[in-house]
């Protein structure tokens, strides 16, 4: 018998596509779509919302970005209805918000529209394109303390770190940045955050940081935990400047200088010598101090100043993720790939009367 004609093939599965972004007008001022919890249930988010609003308008008030606010409410369902806005009303590009959960609402806007979104997220696997995050990210923080540390000859670290979310991506970020760069992590102590989980994590855990042979400890923490664990800490022996306590960008507060304890340790954080006109244009501006989160939406909005005069076509990855960075507020830094960010770190000292720079933040970003 002869074989039977074969059917039409299959229609292959449609496949998801990305609308290219929306082009640049050159003669116009960039759209700009800011999404921030102005009127999230938490007072310090929204004081820290209103910083960053009023960093965005400083830097748009000096550069050809015209910008809009949306207030997202400080929950995802909000969020991704201030995105919905934001592209209706013709915003080329978004930046914000602020919190992973709220960037995870506003992917799939981002994914239907075509415009890219600049989040003010710390959290790395909120980022992939057409996302992208630029807050300050544990695994940059970690590796530039401890490639510092163990440049100095400090390989035999102790990890200290809450039991957060925050603390488990330091521990991943810490156990890789001592590979990198040939330390060992000696022990992990994790701690409930709280005074009696401090205080037990450290009773049973101090003689793991002795017994390792530990040269220093990574703090992950910052204001009063910072201060609770780095006194339990000499309370049980493990002290400076036999132990050289080291610590994160959370470091970067006077709480931190309080706590005579942590005299002497190094951390890694912006070089506040870069970030000091910053500061002086923004208390100008508003007659008060900035968070120092709020440098994030001023830089958002001079990296889209920048993109659009180095002639880019539209805010497609090729001009987000340029290797050639840009200058922020706080030093230089870059949007990668992937989706995440570096940043030029500063190793700071800390003292009774503040913070010396021991090595100053290169010039330009990591993998610039």
């Amino acid at each position: 018998r002869p074989p039977r004609p074969a059917g039409p093939a299959a229609p292959a599965a449609p496949q998801a596509v990305t609308p290219a972004p929306p082009p640049i007008d050159a003669a116009r001022p960039i759209p700009v779509g800011l999404l921030l919890p102005l009127s999230s249930p938490d007072a310090r988010t929204q004081a820290l919302a209103a910083d960053l609003e009023a960093a965005a308008r400083l830097a748009a008030a000096e550069s050809r970005v015209a910008l809009t606010v949306h207030d997202d409410g400080g929950d995802p369902a909000g969020a991704a209805a201030a995105a919905r806005r934001a592209t209706s009303a013709g915003a080329a590009i978004l930046l914000g918000p602020l919190f992973s959960a709220q960037v995870a609402a506003v992917r799939p806007v981002a994914e239907a529209t075509g415009v890219p979104v600049i989040s003010f997220s710390s959290d790395a696997a909120a980022g992939a394109p057409p996302v992208w995050v630029m807050g300050e990210l544990p695994a940059v923080e970690a590796d530039r303390i401890v490639a510092y540390a163990a440049s100095r000859g400090l390989g035999s670290l102790a990890l200290v770190r809450p039991n957060t979310d925050y603390g488990a991506l330091v521990d991943a970020a810490v156990h890789e940045a001592a590979r990198r760069h040939g330390a060992r992590v000696v022990a992990t102590l994790p701690y409930d955050r709280s005074f009696d989980g401090v205080q037990a994590a450290i009773g049973e855990g101090a003689g793991r940081i002795r017994d390792g042979g530990a040269d220093a400890v990574v703090i992950a923490d910052g204001g009063d935990a910072l201060r609770a664990v780095a006194a339990f800490l000499a309370f049980n022996d493990v002290m400076q400047p036999r132990v050289r306590f080291l610590g994160l960008g959370q470091w970067d507060s006077r709480a931190t200088q309080a706590e005579s304890v942590l005299h002497g340790g190094w951390f890694a954080a912006a070089d506040p010598d870069v970030g000091a006109d910053f500061r002086a244009r923004f208390r100008e501006a508003t007659g008060r101090e900035p968070n120092p989160l709020a440098a994030l939406g001023y830089d958002a909005v001079n990296a889209v100043a920048a993109m659009a005069g180095r002639g880019a076509g539209g805010f497609d990855a090729g001009a987000i993720a340029s290797p050639r960075g840009f200058d922020g507020a706080r030093g230089a830094f870059r949007l990668t790939p992937d989706g995440a960010n570096r940043r030029a770190l500063a190793v700071l000292q800390v003292g009774a009367d503040g913070f010396r720079v021991l090595d100053p933040a290169p010039s330009l970003a990591p993998g610039s």
